[in-house]
């Protein structure tokens, strides 16, 4: 599983091409926003400009999801970056999982940011009010830090399950995630994938200054969800094959033999031709046919044309 992820970026038809665009576009994903976020503090009406800032983003996403896909389904080679309006498409729908998954702590932090508003523009509760903001804000940090995670290793299972499905439902749904989160072969898969993780955050990011760096990074990081999609392979293969009908396997006849086909049997001894024609009655089932006939009414002439001659 490992070592085919590990070729599959370099398989590629066009490897070379693939590794220096994915290459650039983790750096465009990185310098777009802050550039838009740089432009929007300036010029407000910069804001019209966030779908160019997210673009490279969502290619990148978009070609991760492909990569998972392609690795679920056991393909020695990455993908390329073709069909820009797919990755695009699958790019924003990598987004929205991880925002539904990063809800619980999304929704927690907005209740700290109600609570902590009131008390801060208006007074509210004085001093006890400033301590249960702390304390509130302590909790939850405490909970964040519990959780990312537990994100960590349900967001890959999630993405993985709408990559081999193409039905974004199934990220959702706890029979297929559940699956695939108790599956040994994803966990093996999951501890590889974070310790290549850890190989891009503390390797490749300080590499990122110089262009190779930039592709050694998209390169690990194109392995490690080639090997989320392999590893998902069994979990998910069930959960496949037990949701499809299986197909049945038409079933083929002998064929009849010769007899059969034309209604007769035809056998040959030696000097003379049988047929035997099938009739209803049992006790007439054998008939011998007009040649044969005729080949006895002229063996009886000649004998008498013999006894004439003898005479």
């Amino acid at each position: 599983m490992f070592r085919d992820a590990l070729n599959a970026p370099a398989r590629t038809a066009d490897a070379i091409q693939t590794l220096f665009f994915g290459g650039f576009l983790s750096l465009l994903a990185l310098a777009f926003p802050l550039g838009w976020l740089a432009a929007v503090a300036t010029v407000p009406l910069s804001v019209l400009a966030l779908p160019l800032a997210v673009l490279p983003s969502l290619l990148l996403r978009g070609y991760y999801v492909r990569t998972m896909q392609a690795g679920f389904e056991r393909r020695d080679a990455a993908p390329s970056f073709v069909q820009w309006s797919g990755l695009v498409r699958d790019g924003v729908r990598s987004y929205v999982v991880a925002f539904v998954y990063l809800l619980p702590v999304v929704t927690l932090w907005l209740l700290v940011a109600a609570t902590a508003i009131p008390v801060q523009l208006r007074g509210v509760g004085g001093d006890a009010g400033g301590s249960l903001i702390a304390i509130s804000a302590a909790l939850s940090a405490v909970v964040s830090v519990l959780y990312l995670p537990l994100f960590a290793y349900l967001y890959p299972a999630a993405l993985v399950s709408y990559a081999a499905t193409g039905r974004l439902g199934a990220a959702f749904s706890p029979r297929t995630v559940g699956r695939v989160l108790v599956d040994r072969e994803y966990a093996t898969g999951w501890l590889l994938a974070s310790g290549l993780l850890s190989v891009v955050v503390f390797v490749g990011l300080p590499l990122s200054l110089f262009l190779v760096g930039v592709v050694a990074v998209f390169y690990l990081q194109t392995v490690v969800y080639s090997v989320y999609g392999r590893a998902a392979r069994t979990a998910l293969a069930t959960e496949l094959d037990g949701g499809r009908p299986k197909p049945e396997t038409p079933r083929r006849e002998p064929e009849a033999t010769a007899a059969v086909q034309v209604g007769r049997s035809v056998a040959y001894t030696g000097d003379r031709l049988e047929v035997t024609v099938p009739v209803d009655n049992p006790d007439d089932a054998e008939r011998t046919s007009p040649r044969e006939s005729t080949d006895d009414a002229l063996t009886t002439d000649d004998a008498l044309t013999a006894d004439e001659t003898t005479e």
